[in-house]
């Protein structure tokens, strides 16, 4: 624990993907129940959709950051890039979000015309802070997913349109995507779709998740096994450079290694380092 500690502290994520915290929609839904959500199930709901988008993430190894309504209006949009401080995102996940301040949705909505893509899950917006349906969170929409929304927003509580997924794309290559209920399962794929992975398995369905960090001048992914039972295969990293994998169990460094060919053995929750020069920022697809 303390060379993870020691090789992981400081510097910043790196990860493509941002998924909003949805907190304001629940509360537009939130009820006090007197046997736990029972008297409160669409707020339930919400926290399904949310937690399964956030293991479908992890289980499919890509890396996320969780985003609320204050850092969406904090944060700038440069060329398809939702960017705050440090931290740059591409993917923004809005799982069962139909509720968010105003600058939020007017954020998201700058952010797919440079470029940037937002996959929604289960709702579409809907509400403003203020407003209960909002005209001008309908407007931004149907500017984000097209006939999706077109019409009036439903009221809250309201089911998501019947179909498949719908996508609408614009000029600048952004892209605005709807997953109705019962298809958020779908969210791997669908990113899989427009964003190229920061690692590549060479076993389908593998317990190994990984989370990238940028410091020191270098990019560290802090690799798991996230089993029980050991795991040996090949890993791909979009990196850059010669690197080195160091192993916390033993203090052991060895390398050089090449990104596009990375064999790793892992004990059952077992974990390894690996250190690059410089990172390859995965595809826009």
């Amino acid at each position: 624990v303390g060379r993870c500690r020691l090789v992981l502290r400081g510097g910043c994520q790196v990860a493509d993907v941002a998924v909003v915290y949805p907190v304001e929609s629940i509360w537009t839904r939130f009820r006090p129940s007197r046997n736990w959500t029972s008297e409160a199930p669409a707020a339930a709901r919400i926290e399904s959709v949310y937690r399964a988008a956030i293991d479908n993430l992890f289980e499919t190894q890509r890396d996320f950051t969780f985003l609320d309504s204050r850092a969406l209006q904090e944060a700038g949009v440069e060329n398809g890039d939702l960017v705050h401080g440090s931290l740059r995102w591409r993917v923004v996940v809005l799982p069962g979000v139909d509720t968010l301040p105003l600058a939020a949705w007017e954020k998201l909505a700058g952010f797919v015309g440079s470029g940037g893509v937002v996959i929604a899950l289960g709702a579409w917006p809907a509400n403003s802070e203020r407003e209960f349906p909002c005209g001008r969170v309908g407007e931004l929409a149907r500017g984000m997913f097209g006939e999706l929304a077109a019409g009036s927003p439903p009221p809250v509580g309201a089911a998501a349109p019947a179909g498949g997924p719908r996508f609408l794309t614009n000029k600048a290559g952004g892209a605005g995507i709807h997953l109705p209920a019962g298809s958020e399962s779908l969210l791997p794929l669908v990113l899989g779709a427009v964003l190229g992975p920061d690692l590549k398995v060479s076993e389908a369905g593998s317990p190994v998740r990984v989370t990238h960090r940028r410091l020191n001048g270098g990019e560290v992914y802090f690799i798991i096994n996230d089993s029980a039972r050991p795991w040996q295969g090949e890993l791909a990293i979009a990196a850059e450079g010669d690197g080195e994998q160091w192993d916390p169990a033993s203090g052991r460094v060895s390398g050089p290694i090449k990104p596009e060919s990375v064999v790793v053995g892992l004990e059952g929750y077992g974990a390894t380092i690996l250190r690059f020069p410089a990172a390859r920022r995965p595809a826009r697809l």
